[in-house]
C-alpha cells in the first residue's frame, strides 16, 4: 500500500484525546489539507502521520510498513514535516538554517546546489547570511521552508516522499502563501505526497485534492473541496452561518455570523 496511511488512529495528549479514530491516507501525487478549528485535533493528527507522536492505539503506516518501524534517519529521508513555529538557540544564518536537514556524507558542491535551490524555491536566495533571528516572521518561516524542502531534495532514493505542512501560511504576506501553496502542489506533481494544516479554508479549497474538516478530534467530513465546503458542513464545523459560492477554479467562502449555541 503506497502512501501514508492513518488506520482508526486515537492520540492522547495530557490525559486527555484530542484525535479519536482518524483514518486517511495520504497519496502520491496528492495534496491532503486538514482544516478545523483551534483545537480540532488537526496538529496532532499531523504529527502521528508524521511520527512525532505514538498512537494511542491504531496503525499509522508508511508504503505499508508500520511507522514505528523505521529508524529517525531513514523517515528523516522519507518525510520532512514543517511545525507551526520551530525556535533557534543560536544566531544561524539563514544557510545555515536550511542545511540542518542535510544528511551526512553530500559533497559540498551537492549540498551547495541543494540549499541554493531551496532558498530560491521561496524567495530568499538574497539573504543566505542573513541570521535568522534578526528577520520577520514570515521570513524566518520561509527559511525553514527551504530547510524542508533541502531535507527531501537531497534523498532521491527513488520513493515517493511527503510534505508535512502545519499551518505552513501563517504570517506570510499574499504572495508569499500562494507561493508555498504552489511549491505543495509542485512537490506532489513530481510524486510526492502532501499533508497540509490550514486555517484559511479558501486556500484549502484552491491548494487541495481533498479536504479533511475535523472537529473536537473526530473527521467531521472528508472528499474533494466541493463535496466538503458546503454550507451545512461549514455550520457543523466552524458554528458559523455561511455561504458557499462559486468562481473559478473552485468553491470558497464568504463568513456571514457567528452562529452562538
Amino acid at each position: 500500500m503506497s502512501g501514508l496511511v492513518a488506520e482508526d488512529v486515537t492520540v492522547r495528549l495530557g490525559g486527555r484525546e484530542v484525535v479519536s479514530g482518524a483514518s486517511l491516507e495520504v497519496r502520491p501525487g496528492r495534496v491532503v489539507v486538514l482544516i478545523g478549528p483551534n483545537g480540532a485535533g488537526k496538529s496532532s493528527l499531523l504529527g502521528a502521520l508524521s511520527g512525532e507522536l505514538a498512537p494511542a492505539s491504531g496503525r499509522v503506516s508508511l508504503d505499508g510498513e508500520a511507522l514505528s518501524a523505521f529508524r529517525p534517519a531513514e523517515l528523516a529521508r522519507r518525510r520532512a514535516v514543517l511545525a507551526q513555529a520551530t525556535e533557534l538557540a543560536f544566531a544561524f544564518t539563514v544557510d545555515e538554517v536550511a542545511r540542518l536537514g542535510l544528511p551526512a556524507g553530500l559533497s559540498r558542491a551537492e549540498a551547495d546546489a541543494v540549499v541554493s535551490q531551496a532558498l530560491l524555491a521561496v524567495d530568499m536566495a538574497g539573504k543566505s547570511r542573513r541570521i535568522c533571528s534578526e528577520l520577520s516572521g514570515g521570513e524566518r518561516q520561509r527559511v525553514h521552508l527551504a530547510r524542508v524542502l533541502a531535507q527531501l531534495a537531497s534523498a532521491p532514493d527513488g520513493r515517493p516522499r511527503h510534505l508535512m505542512l502545519d499551518e505552513p501560511t501563517a504570517g506570510l504576506d499574499l504572495s508569499h502563501q500562494l507561493a508555498t501553496l504552489s511549491l505543495a502542489r509542485r512537490h506532489a506533481e513530481a510524486g510526492g505526497g502532501v499533508l497540509a494544516v490550514l486555517h484559511d479554508v479558501n486556500l484549502a479549497a484552491m491548494a487541495a485534492d481533498e479536504i479533511v474538516a475535523l472537529k473536537a478530534g473526530r473527521i467531521i467530513a472528508r472528499g474533494a473541496p466541493a463535496e466538503v465546503l458546503t454550507d451545512a458542513v461549514m455550520r457543523e464545523v466552524y458554528d458559523v452561518e455561511a455561504r458557499i459560492g462559486v468562481a473559478p477554479p473552485g468553491p470558497f467562502l464568504l463568513p456571514q455570523s457567528v452562529r452562538l449555541v
